[in-house]
């Protein structure tokens, strides 16, 4: 090989020297069609960056990093005159993309990271069950508003929407809680008399208390609501609290205004979830968590001071569109959860995040089942719903404080400095992609033997002119900044199973993404479940604060007694063995373990919804939704079987991001979206619609999954090294390098591997 110097990959030049190489999977098959065959073999240093930390192409050592490009991808401007290679060279479709940072900085940032946590005092010392705290604090005040929020939103909507005779059914509906009666219908001969009730109320005393309170209906919004009724002169009109959850106009409004903000709130959340992760590569993580938190606690506010004064505020109960929108710009919770699990993964071996983590779903759930219990006290207490909202926005604030100056941040200085560098380079790759594109899209076949033009694509007009290749081009890289942000999905794609002999796709990570989807799709209904409860059984707070109480509880109970009981005695055991000495047959028993525990979890489920379906009354709601509790282990099996089907572990930062994405468009934009519609057009007909598709999609969910195969030996999750963290790696054997975490999923380099 011939002597070359190093040099800095420039933007707007290219030398045979240093030519810029796009080293994603998309551009090693375009680079191939270059005339440069110096390019056939190139090593890829990424610590030798300039002062503009550039990345240098550098024949000479591929000592490091070694990648082929396969020059036969043949392209609409003609075919490559470089000599075919296939036989030789593996396919980089075949492959999926592996992210392999530079392994110097990878140790340096192990060691650095050891360092700085060994140097400091344990209150400055980052560690996930700081995470524990602020988790709690999450769960306790969003367990507090679960129910006063449907309460509110629903007399919001009562505001606008009075329950007239003519709303109600010719039928009772299904008889309501025993302890509560139904209230008495009214005379289909006075169908535009509103509708108020006068009979006893035992246990929902509290809640008429709190909302008479809360609002006076005998005054009309203001016209910029265009929703009032009446004028002034006219009679007050005074609409039962519990009219209001029996109207089927009422409910029908209320779930159209809530699946509305939750559109809102779930598409700015996926569209900003991403820039945001980047971002706290770059800010570090405390940062961008107390960002989301400003968002969360704006909405807060917006609430409140909507709710208080709802016929006061600019637009009416339209005002409370301000605080989702702004929420979902701050990134709402898919940031705050993605970054949480960044947080994790920054300040834990490797081997031990699935304990951490379900530790803090564990919490999550305490704080679900104590939420409702510590709501309801303060209700009895203040005799105001409104100071539940209170009381978590203050939770909200305090969690920001302990975010800003008592959460140690998870990234040190040098951690930053390495993903900055690895950011840059990436911006580079994609500029000189982007550069190599407009060349070839201004070029002129000036030769058709060397363009490989035949004379039949002369004649027949095959060959593109330089407009057409021009507006392709423009096309392309529009959709791929429109369509940036599902770049992270590309992990589910299906890939060429190296142990098929005839070549067959593994299609094990779509089913696993199929049936992650309808899992997150199923979060959809639990506001339209309480809702449903509101309708037909007439509760309000003082039913639905224990009846959340109870199922936070036994899911809780779930997932940290009993399905950790489940494991231990029932998983396969491997005779003491190490994770790291685990046989590729021991860990296709585990997978196989896991997905047997995912397809009982939802036949659970699948059996609690269809009882709800085919049962009347709210004991068999009840013990139908106790039922579901028991279901709760499909997630975390699930996550455990997509990790175990990863071709490689140093791409499980890459399934955290896809996943991230995954929930911000389906559990906050699709879910809402059809649930909402769903309940809003069937509450008069069948309101039981929405139980029918929670069932469908959770049968969907059992179908995507029974699909996958692990009959064939599964790759290794990881190569364990045996040697010390900071010792030479084997040439043959190189161990997972200790690389910083980044949010969004992806890798800053993306270096395609043969």
């Amino acid at each position: 090989m011939s002597d070359h110097s190093t040099k800095p990959i420039k933007p707007n030049r290219v030398s045979p020297n240093s030519m810029p190489v796009d080293l994603s999977v998309e551009g090693t098959q375009r680079m191939g069609e270059s005339s440069h065959p110096q390019l056939y073999h190139a090593a890829v240093t990424v610590e030798s960056l300039d002062a503009e930390g550039l990345g240098t192409i550098d024949p000479e050592t591929s000592e490091e990093l070694l990648y082929t490009f396969d020059p036969t991808h043949d392209h609409t401007h003609g075919k490559s005159v470089l000599p075919k290679a296939a036989a030789i060279l593996p396919r980089t479709d075949e492959v999926p993309a592996l992210t392999m940072p530079n392994r110097d900085e990878s140790v340096a940032y192990a060691k650095s990271r050891e360092d700085s946590r060994l140097g400091k005092r344990w209150w400055k010392r980052p560690s996930p069950y700081w995470l524990l705290v602020i988790q709690l604090g999450s769960a306790l005040s969003m367990g507090m508003g679960i129910a006063p929020k449907t309460e509110i939103f629903n007399h919001l909507a009562c505001i606008v929407h009075y329950p007239y005779a003519s709303d109600f059914p010719t039928t009772p509906p299904v008889q309501s809680n025993p302890v509560i009666p139904s209230p008495p219908m009214p005379s289909p001969s006075q169908p535009d008399e509103v509708v108020s009730s006068s009979f006893d109320q035992t246990s929902f005393a509290l809640t008429r208390i709190s909302i008479r309170g809360l609002f006076d209906f005998s005054i009309d919004p203001k016209e910029n609501t265009k929703g009032g009724l009446g004028s002034e002169g006219q009679p007050e009109r005074s609409v039962d609290p519990l009219l209001c959850r029996k109207s089927p106009v009422v409910q029908a409004a209320a779930a159209k205004f809530t699946t509305s903000m939750s559109i809102f709130q779930g598409v700015l959340a996926a569209l900003t979830t991403g820039w945001w992760g980047r971002l706290s590569d770059k800010w570090g993580r405390t940062r961008i968590l107390s960002i989301a938190m400003v968002g969360i606690i704006f909405n807060d506010i917006v609430f409140i001071v909507t709710a208080r004064y709802p016929t006061s505020v600019p637009g009416g109960y339209r005002f409370l569109f301000i605080g989702p929108i702004f929420d979902g710009l701050l990134g709402g919770m898919p940031t705050l959860s993605a970054t949480n699990q960044a947080y994790v993964a920054d300040c834990t071996p490797d081997g031990t995040r699935a304990q951490i983590f379900s530790r803090l779903v564990g919490v999550m759930m305490v704080g679900f089942a104590l939420g409702p219990i510590v709501g309801a006290a303060i209700i009895r207490y203040s005799s105001d719903v409104l100071s539940v909202f209170y009381v978590a926005c203050a939770l909200h604030i305090f969690t920001l404080f302990i975010v800003l100056f008592i959460l140690p941040e998870s990234l040190s200085t040098g951690a930053k400095d390495s993903l900055a560098k690895m950011a840059r380079v990436r911006e580079h790759e994609i500029q000189n992609q982007e550069e190599l594109e407009r060349r070839w899209e201004e070029e002129e076949e000036e030769d058709d033997v060397l363009a490989g033009n035949s004379g039949w694509s002369r004649l027949s007009g095959v060959v593109q002119t330089r407009a057409a290749k021009r507006s392709r081009g423009v096309i392309r890289r529009l959709v791929k900044r429109v369509f940036g942000f599902l770049s992270p999905l590309a992990i589910f794609l299906p890939v060429v199973d190296e142990n098929d002999p005839k070549g067959r796709k593994n299609w094990n990570l779509t089913f696993v993404a199929m049936g992650l989807s309808f899992l997150m799709f199923m979060m959809g209904v639990l506001s339209v479940k309480f809702q449903y409860t509101q309708l037909m059984f007439g509760w309000g707070p003082a039913e639905l604060s224990p009846l959340l109480t109870v199922i936070g509880s036994l899911r809780g109970a779930n997932l940290l007694i009993f399905l950790p009981l489940t494991v231990r005695y029932f998983k396969p055991k491997h005779n003491g063995k190490r994770p790291e000495q685990f046989s590729l047959s021991d860990k296709i028993s585990d997978s196989r373990f896991d997905l047997k525990l995912i397809q009982v979890s939802l036949m659970l489920d699948i059996i609690a919804y269809f009882g709800i379906i085919l049962f009347s009354g709210p004991r068999f709601f009840i013990a139908s939704t106790m039922l579901s509790t028991l279901g709760g282990g499909a997630g975390p099996a699930l996550n455990s079987l997509a990790l175990s089907l990863l071709p490689s572990s140093r791409i499980a930062g890459r399934l955290f991001g896809a996943t991230s994405v995954l929930s911000a468009i389906v559990s906050t934009v699709a879910a809402p979206l059809l649930f909402g519609i769903t309940y809003a057009y069937t509450t008069r007909v069948f309101p039981k619609a929405i139980f029918v598709l929670s069932a469908t999609t959770l049968s969907l969910a059992l179908f995507s999954l029974s699909m996958i195969r692990l009959d064939r030996p599964l790759p290794p999750l990881e190569d364990a090294p045996t040697e010390p963290l900071l010792a030479e790696p084997r040439e043959e054997e190189r161990g997972r390098p200790r690389t910083p975490k980044s949010v969004n999923g992806r890798s800053d380099i993306s270096l395609s591997t043969q």
